[in-house]
């Protein structure tokens, strides 16, 4: 499914802005402070239910507004909308009803962004940033994720809870058992996805970066050589002292390497967000091919840190997909190698977009 409208309200420094856009692809141009980057954050809100740019969701209210919306169409004929108020207070519509969750918002609409601070996720970005590239897919991929990876929250939450009260062992042995279960769960979950997505990563990186040989694994948040529960009992005093587990999944990090060397070693900032935007792409064709279903792809600055060589190769990609995308740039020049495909062409200045009539 894709968007055939999409209507913004009080979202950064948009009051109103309702635009029809292609269900192919969509490129909006706009100087720079045009709102280029709000436009993307904002279709990605109604996507994902949270912001790529902040964890603060007050901050992307309009100034002087009390809230924020976001609603869209989607082929056939499905509505939904996501709102915010300065008290935290979430609303997700869908048809017009109410009941819903973020996971259910998700579900409904894959979508993944490629933007410029891409190329901080495996240098600066911590093993969360690089964690959630896997669990992206695994969510998606695996139907009992989710629903597994709540169960284990809850469960490393009351852990933390008795490091808190500085419990001797015995009193937290038996939430052990349920960690180490959904831990084991969710550890078997990743490696399935991860083992089954590398061919469609490989075949991206060998076009995006093929001076390099890439490899791919995931360190699990404990040692593989001991069994988590032992693990957790050797660690106990010292995560009692720190009043947090500090081994499980939650610990997780995907590990990409060349010639046994970290990437984020390596590769200069060009080629790092080459390889996360061959990854994201990976993702979504194998979304496509496997589940038959569409991501949605939201690019943000489609030339940033790209030269014009790289440029080419992601635009090729880009063509072959069959979902909606959405490319900001400065300038229609800085996607001449996409200018072919596009679909809908708009322009974006102050605060008000256009559809070019001549796209």
């Amino acid at each position: 499914m894709c968007f055939s409208k999409i209507k913004i309200h009080n979202f950064r420094n948009f009051t109103d802005l309702n635009f029809e856009p292609s269900s192919r692809i969509n490129v909006i141009i706009g100087k720079n402070g045009s709102g280029k980057s709000s436009l993307i954050e904002a279709i990605g809100y109604l996507c994902k239910g949270k912001s790529f740019r902040t964890n603060h969701n007050e901050s992307v209210i309009k100034k002087n507004g009390d809230s924020f919306s976001v609603f869209g169409s989607k082929e056939p004929d499905t509505k939904i909308g996501i709102s915010r108020d300065f008290g935290g207070n979430l609303t997700i519509q869908i048809d017009g009803t109410h009941n819903y969750k973020l996971s259910d918002l998700a579900k409904m609409t894959p979508a993944q962004i490629i933007h410029p601070s891409d190329a901080n996720i495996l240098s600066s970005g911590g093993p969360k940033m690089r964690r959630t590239l896997i669990d992206w897919g695994t969510f998606y991929h695996k139907r009992d994720f989710y629903k597994v990876w709540q169960s284990f929250s809850k469960v490393l939450k009351q852990r933390n809870s008795y490091l808190k009260q500085n419990l001797k062992y015995d009193y937290i042995k038996y939430c052990d058992i349920e960690f180490v279960r959904y831990a084991e769960l969710i550890r078997k979950f990743r490696d399935e996805y991860l083992i089954e997505l590398l061919p469609f990563v490989a075949d991206l990186v060998r076009v995006f970066l093929p001076e390099y040989e890439i490899t791919f694994g995931i360190s699990h948040g404990w040692d593989r050589k001991k069994e988590l529960s032992e693990v957790l009992k050797e660690n106990y005093e010292h995560d009692r002292i720190m009043q947090c587990t500090n081994y499980g999944p939650h610990r997780a990090d995907l590990k990409i390497k060349s010639n046994g060397i970290l990437v984020q070693d390596l590769l200069s900032r060009g080629q790092q967000k080459m390889l996360i935007t061959a990854i994201k792409l990976a993702q979504g064709l194998f979304l496509e091919k496997i589940l038959n279903n569409n991501c949605i792809f939201l690019i943000d600055d489609f030339a940033s840190e790209l030269d014009e060589s790289k440029r080419e190769i992601f635009s090729r990609y880009l063509s072959n997909i069959k979902g909606q995308i959405f490319i900001t740039a400065i300038d229609i020049d800085l996607i001449s190698s996409l200018k072919k495909d596009i679909s809908a062409y708009f322009e974006l200045k102050d605060n008000f977009i256009q559809r070019n009539q001549n796209d």
